[in-house]
């Protein structure tokens, strides 16, 4: 996949319309967790911790995060 880098200006420009997000809705497999269902690992199975620094930050500039998923409540339980 190919990054695309911001400039300063639409950097700023983003940050101003994200203050005002409330709430993040986010899937959990391929999104949140990688390989194994882990949160700590990328798609190329190596370790990564930007998934849970990402989830942290949220949280503590006060948004909240909604976890959705296709998997059931009991699906659910064993990866919690």
């Amino acid at each position: 996949m190919a990054r695309t880098r911001l400039t300063k200006n639409h950097k700023s420009r983003l940050r101003a319309l994200l203050r005002g997000v409330k709430v993040v809705y986010t899937d959990l497999d391929n999104t949140l967790l990688g390989p194994g269902g882990s949160i700590f690992a990328a798609p190329d199975q190596s370790f990564s911790i930007k998934p849970a620094a990402s989830l942290m930050k949220l949280l503590e500039s006060g948004v909240d995060v909604v976890i959705v998923s296709g998997r059931n409540v009991n699906q659910l339980r064993e990866i919690s």
